[in-house]
């Protein structure tokens, strides 16, 4: 959510090293796959080997899981494509791995950049008297550090590689009825139900814009600032029309 909806894939290379049907199982795992990694990969795919078509398998169900990854049965095994320990048990890298009945067949790395602004609304935030912290479920701890850094927040406020209900349980530990959760993914949805307000930048994920209170749009967040802003001014005004009343 504090970085563009879009990340870049880092090693486009590796993909000419996939066999023509591993690269077939890999373009059904992302063709309908929302997540921001899944979407970069599949945009990286078509770039390099344009429209392909697998008749076989075009009706198996490709089983997405929040938090993990995509899972597709075919004939020639299970393959999955997600975070780095549930797709191939032992895998403790920080990378997407795309493998087949445990066995990995390649990584994929992501660069990512921060939203505009998402600094300077940060810090005003801060000023403003609000605990902000980082809930990732980016399995590499050292980025989601990176990230943290650059927002200048305090190491204690960033915390990665969270499962849903881990950013749900944090929710809740930090009193739900006084947070304002903001989240873009359906990895994102339990802390989403968990918090007291719910927000998420305009991505077309209805199931995530329709648990939401609010969706904002542009490439900054600077609407919740505003948003809180008003509302903070709205109270003291109704309190100060009711005191009068009285």
């Amino acid at each position: 959510t504090l970085t563009e909806g879009t990340q870049r894939l880092e090693n486009p290379e590796d993909l000419e090293t996939l066999t023509s049907a591993q690269r077939l199982v890999l373009r059904q795992l992302v063709a309908s796959n929302p997540h921001p990694r899944a979407i970069s990969l599949h945009q990286a795919l078509v770039e390099r080997f344009g429209i392909e078509r697998d008749p076989a398998n075009e009706s198996s169900d490709v089983w997405l899981e929040d938090g993990l990854g995509a899972t597709l049965a075919t004939e020639e095994g299970e393959f999955r494509l997600g975070r780095p320990g549930w797709a191939m048990p032992n895998d403790d890298s920080s990378e997407m791995t795309f493998a087949r009945e445990g066995t990995k067949i390649a990584s994929f790395r992501f660069g990512e950049s921060l939203r505009d602004g998402a600094a300077e609304e940060i810090r005003r935030l801060r000023e403003a008297g609000y605990a902000v912290e980082i809930l990732s479920g980016d399995p590499d701890r050292a980025r989601v550090a990176r990230t943290g850094e650059a927002l200048n927040l305090p190491p204690n406020a960033v915390r990665a590689n969270l499962s849903p209900e881990e950013k749900a349980e944090r929710v809740r530990a930090g009193g739900a009825e006084h947070t304002l959760f903001a989240g873009d993914g359906g990895n994102d949805s339990p802390a989403l139900e968990a918090a007291a307000c719910r927000a998420t930048p305009a991505t077309g994920i209805r199931s995530i814009e329709g648990k939401a209170d609010f969706v904002f749009l542009g490439r900054g967040f600077r609407a919740i600032r505003l948003l809180l802003h008003s509302a903070t001014r709205r109270r003291r005004t109704m309190t100060a029309v009711f005191t009068v009343a009285v």
